[in-house]
């Protein structure tokens, strides 16, 4: 399993494996449903409610996968809405921006993409659910590292785009007309994952064995109040705390134990006030 999502009212798991997402009813744990979406092996699964004004109008289930491609699913309907494509090579990881509007995804290829999900590229159709899968509109491309990229994501307030790279750097990029990016050393080891808190405001990332948190309540709010208040000053702000941040706490949490030279983690997440960690022998740091 490569990755996992929950529905956002916890009854549903989804899990990418080979090629296929498989769908589990948590109360039964029982598999209730399986996605088709790729030639390739799947890499990521995000699960997001959509909504239409007020109304939430079912989920979408963004799917991302090594045959260079992402695609958003319709759960009621189970098939592809929108394909976002581009890449070189093999897609690791995908997400949304917060409005599901948006999808950002990264690459073997080292790059980043954006699509807008909601609205088709040159020549497509326009977004519906009756349609058949069309292609997303491209909206730009990023060169966010010289090494392959393992994940994305996409802060809370939709302005802070974080990658974790192969060569153990995490990135974070402010979004806007102007793209600034700082590039923060994690480790000698490449970074495997990485995860927002609910709150967008804390980052965790894993790499080699070490799980690192990452501080970033300044950096949000400064970009908060630039998106309210548009400014050179605020802007120089938020440029000032990008290159500023460092994992909180500096040495980060380490999966060794007594004299182990310890295990590698593979992926994290954070519930309420814990990180979590999953390493190669199946643990949790």
């Amino acid at each position: 399993v490569r990755s996992i999502s929950f529905s956002s009212d916890d009854k549903l798991v989804f899990t990418a494996g080979d090629s296929t997402i498989r769908i589990w009813d948590r109360g039964s744990n029982k598999q209730v449903g399986c996605l088709l979406p790729h030639q390739g092996h799947v890499t990521s699964v995000q699960v997001r409610d959509k909504y239409i004004g007020s109304t939430k109008y079912g989920m979408h289930v963004l799917t991302s996968s090594l045959d260079c491609s992402s695609k958003v699913w319709d759960l009621r309907s189970r098939v592809p809405i929108r394909a976002c494509l581009g890449h070189a090579a093999g897609v690791t990881s995908s997400c949304f921006s917060p409005d599901v509007r948006h999808v950002a995804s990264v690459s073997l290829d080292s790059t980043c993409m954006m699509f807008d999900v909601a609205h088709a590229g040159e020549n497509e159709p326009p977004f519906t659910y009756e349609l058949p899968c069309g292609v997303a509109k491209h909206l730009r491309s990023l060169k966010l590292s010289r090494s392959p990229l393992n994940r994305c994501g996409i802060s809370k307030c939709g302005q802070i785009l974080a990658t974790a790279s192969q060569g153990g750097v995490v990135g974070l990029t402010k979004l806007g007309p102007d793209l600034t990016t700082h590039f923060p050393a994690h480790d000698d080891q490449q970074v495997r994952d990485l995860c927002w808190s609910d709150d967008g405001k804390e980052l965790v990332s894993c790499g080699g064995t070490k799980l690192l948190l990452w501080d970033l309540r300044d950096l949000v709010d400064a970009q908060s109040s630039e998106a309210s208040s548009p400014g050179a000053q605020t802007d120089q702000t938020v440029q000032d705390l990008l290159g500023k941040t460092k994992p909180f706490g500096g040495g980060g949490i380490s999966s060794k134990r007594g004299g182990n030279s310890g295990d590698l983690l593979y992926c994290c997440e954070i519930i309420g006030q814990s990180l979590l960690g999953g390493s190669e022998d199946g643990g949790r740091a």
